[in-house]
């Protein structure tokens, strides 16, 4: 059996998530996933496998927040273009 799983890991009460970087057989990463669920409840952990087809990680489904930067005393008309200002404040 190939190692090919690692613990996708996700914040119950902030928005943070990750993904573990040691590959595991299917059996260990449900037991560590499982371990880690008893051990750190303020956390979910699940096992995922890197070579599932077109499989989305929990971890990239996670929300990401978004800060957009808006000058509310412009008078010019069309000033707010959100992606524009979404790109610039993400660069900063």
């Amino acid at each position: 059996m190939e190692n090919t799983f690692v613990i996708a890991w996700r914040s119950k009460s902030e928005p943070r998530w990750g993904q573990g970087k040691k590959l595991l057989a299917r059996d260990e990463a449900v037991a560590l996933a499982e371990e880690l669920n008893h051990d750190y409840p303020a956390f979910t952990h699940e096992p995922f496998d890197l070579t599932a087809p077109a499989a989305a990680s929990p971890v990239a489904e996670a929300t990401e927040s978004t800060i957009v930067a808006v000058d509310f005393q412009s008078e010019s008309e069309g000033a707010f273009d959100p992606q524009v200002e979404e790109r610039e404040a993400v660069l900063i």
